[in-house]
Formats: structure tokens, sequence, C-alpha cells
């Protein structure tokens, strides 16, 4: 049985052919930028948490990415922890013990996430609904808010989390069912190809299909369209474009 991680899900949000390749046990060669991308990362993660505690009056925790045992603790600050529960994985940027009732006794925790560009795109909001979503099965209740530390100057963001259950309830849905499925899902080149360890295999899997992807702007929408009328490749589609007409281009001349 597949665990479903933060991971996993942070996979499926950028590209659902590269949660299902990884879901096949498949890797790829990382891109000179994806690496770059994960050093500035792992310094920027360094950096907050480093900051965070400072901050904090209470005593800090520093898991090291070891899993999180039990939050019956008196810490005020959980950092860089991996908790799991009824199949949920996530890996804590860090946890804030605030005051209020739980399974814990009358405090709880609340998930942190740290993002480093300053403004976070709805994938940070999703995980950060996923880390709460693990919490309320590790303390028996749901973390109302959660909190987002973004950007060189570490930007607080207090999220609502329940205006984001929705959405995140639906991807969940679509991401069991690509587990439990054997079917490749549709292949959609899009913007972080450019960064994906399968940024070569699939591209080479579009050319040789003459596949729709191909076609810079192509949505999945327009996709699934086209496909509805049997059109499948670049070339079935290029048929359906017809010239314009000798008087209409000479009055547009």
């Amino acid at each position: 049985m597949h665990v479903l991680s933060d991971i996993l899900l942070e996979d499926h949000l950028k590209c659902s052919s590269k949660s299902y390749l990884h879901l096949q046990g498949r890797s790829g060669r990382a891109t000179d930028y994806s690496v770059l991308c994960s050093q500035l990362d792992a310094s920027y993660r360094a950096g907050v948490a480093h900051w965070l505690a400072a901050q904090s009056t209470g005593r800090v925790s520093r898991f090291g990415g070891s899993r999180l045992q039990s939050l019956t603790s008196s810490d005020a600050i959980i950092l860089d922890a991996v908790g799991e529960a009824d199949g949920l994985e996530t890996h804590f940027d860090g946890l804030q013990r605030i005051s209020s009732g739980s399974r814990l006794g009358t405090y709880q925790y609340r998930p942190i996430r740290f993002c480093r560009q300053m403004q976070p795109n709805s994938a940070i909001y999703l995980l950060l609904a996923f880390d709460a979503l693990v919490l309320r099965h590790l303390q028996g209740v749901s973390p109302e808010h959660g909190v987002l530390l973004c950007g060189p100057t570490f930007r607080r963001i207090t999220v609502r989390l329940r205006k984001h259950a929705h959405s995140l309830a639906a991807v969940l849905t679509r991401l069991r069912l690509q587990i439990a499925s054997a079917n490749e899902p549709p292949l959609v080149l899009n913007r972080h190809c450019e960064m994906c360890e399968f940024k070569q295999l699939c591209r080479d899997k579009a050319v040789e299909a003459d596949n729709l992807t191909l076609l810079r702007g192509m949505t999945l929408k327009e996709m699934a369209r086209h496909n509805s009328k049997g059109i499948f490749s670049v070339k079935q589609l290029s048929y359906t474009f017809r010239p314009r007409r000798p008087a209409l281009q000479a009055a547009l001349g």
C-alpha cells in the first residue's frame, strides 16, 4: 500500500505524469536548475528555522527529519519532523503550540510551512492544509489556522485552513484514484517541465506521438475537446485549418 505523502502530493500538483512515474518506481535525471533550487530551498529552510527558534520564548525541539512519535510534550516549537497517521505522511517544516483544547490536553499544534518565494502559489496553501490534515489525526482536532513564512524577510501569512479543505479533498481523491489505477494519465507538458527530472522522457514521448501538448499554450481542457472530435495529434489538427479565401485576403491586405 502506498503512503500518501506530501512529496507525492506536491508531485501531483505540479504534474500528474510526474506523480504517476514516481508511483511506478521510475526516476529521472535531475536538471541543473532543479539541483540549484533544491540547494536554495535547503539553505532557506535552515535560515528560517534558526530565525523561528530565536523568536520562541519556549522550548524548541529539532527533529532533523526524523519521525515524530508523540505530541505530548512541552515543546513550544517543533522543527523538521515527519508525521504519519492513517496512511498519510508529511514533513512538517514547523509546528507551533497554541492554547486550545485537543486530545493532547489544553493545547494543540498548528502547522508552519516555509516558502522561499515572497508570494506563495496555490500548491503551498494545499500542502499546508495537508499538514493540518495529518495533525488532525495526531491530536484529534484540526487546527483552524496555519502559518506560512515567506521570502527573505520571513513574511508571516496566517492562513484559514478551512478555506482550502475542499480543494485539498478533491486533489487527494484524484491522487488516490491514480494510486489505485495502473492507467497512465494524459501527457501534458507544462511550465514545470523545464526543471523536472522526467523532462526528456516526456518530451520524447510527446514528439513520438505528435501529441497536441507540443503546442505551447494547449490546455488539458482544449486537448480533451479536440480528442472528443477524434483529433489526437498536431498533424490531425492541422487538417482542420483552412486557408483564407482570396477575396478576404485582398480585403485584409
